[in-house]
């Protein structure tokens, strides 16, 4: 019983463990784009992920980039009800506030930024910080904590057309600090199509707590398969299983000993054998025990039990003391003198 209960701690604790490390990986920010190449024809949409267990009212981030190459546009919202408050901006920072009258769980892209190509060049548009913020009944924002960053910076190869000016490069203009206006506010799931992320880093994070949540299932399954067994065969030791298998007529058929040549029907369940008349086959025989052996039924089959005898039972030639070994049609057993054959009608 020590045991079995050991067995039941483990498996709860791997449980508890595994749902942690899934629900870690799943409190996530990170950003996308669906290349890391881009030419001056092209906007360049950076998209704001984030995955959640917990509820959240507003979204804050900021993302750097190089002003010499990009020109940000003003962020967007790609979720309903989430929207974006002007904030000020400063050149080579994009800020972007977006709040819900209502709670949303994040699961999935919450906005997105699009870039203007400016110039040729090979830059980095990184998140600096992001957070996902609940506000409570007094009003009060606080950020939800436990959620960690993950892909935070992307690489991107830009190829700009020439400059129109003759002897003026784009790289020497000006860039303007002022956001330019998105050219699509919300994604539709057509437009969002053609803007599908590619396979990143989190990404594959997420699927393998996904495939986390399916290898648990198949131990927790394989757990209590093992659990029902090991339950079964207690009861079938302890004998408070009776129940026949079906369409079998079990006896006892003595080849040697004080019933040689008798063929004796098994009815009860548990069958005790043994020297005292209070057994279902009692055995005058001084090297049997008073309570010898047992035969046990189940819906797996029979069950030869050694009750701690004296000289131990033997199944087939094996001497099985204070033991138990499947029963099968054709088995011999041998109990003091007697040679008992098990059969079925």
């Amino acid at each position: 019983m020590k045991n079995l209960s050991a067995f039941i701690f483990t498996l709860m604790l791997a449980v508890c463990v595994v749902l942690h490390a899934r629900a870690q990986a799943a409190e996530t920010i990170w950003i996308e784009t669906n290349r890391d190449s881009y030419f001056s024809n092209e906007t360049v949409t950076i998209l704001l992920m984030a995955n959640t267990l917990s509820t959240a009212n507003s979204f804050t981030f900021r993302l750097s980039y190089d002003p010499a190459c990009l020109q940000p546009a003003v962020p967007a919202s790609l979720t309903a009800d989430l929207n974006y408050k002007a904030t000020p901006q400063t050149t080579g920072t994009v800020d972007a506030f977006f709040s819900s009258p209502s709670s949303f769980k994040p699961d999935g892209a919450l906005a997105q930024v699009e870039f203007q190509i400016l110039a040729s060049c090979q830059t980095v548009i990184k998140l600096e910080n992001a957070t996902l913020n609940s506000t409570d009944v007094a009003g009060v924002s606080t950020p939800i904590k436990g959620i960690s960053q993950g892909i935070s910076s992307l690489v991107l190869k830009l190829t700009a057309a020439q400059a129109l000016t003759p002897g003026i490069s784009r790289s020497s203009e000006t860039p303007s600090t002022t956001l330019i206006p998105q050219s699509r506010a919300l994604i539709t799931p057509e437009t969002n199509l053609a803007l599908t992320p590619s396979p990143s880093p989190n990404s594959l994070i997420l699927w393998l707590s996904n495939l986390q949540g399916i290898v648990l299932s198949v131990i927790i399954f394989a757990a209590l398969i093992v659990l029902v067994v090991a339950l079964v065969r207690r009861r079938r030791a302890s004998g408070t299983i009776t129940t026949l298998v079906a369409s079998e007529n079990p006896v006892l058929i003595f080849k040697r000993g004080p019933l040689a040549s008798a063929t004796l029907p098994v009815i009860n369940f548990p069958c005790r054998i043994g020297s005292s008349p209070s057994n279902d086959f009692c055995l005058k025989d001084p090297r049997v025990s008073p309570a010898h052996a047992e035969i046990l039924a189940d819906f797996y089959g029979y069950t030869l039990v050694d009750l701690d005898s004296q000289e131990g039972t033997y199944l087939n030639g094996q001497m099985m003391k204070n033991h138990q070994a499947l029963l099968v049609p054709g088995d011999i057993m041998r109990i003091g003198s007697s040679v008992i054959l098990f059969g079925q009608i």
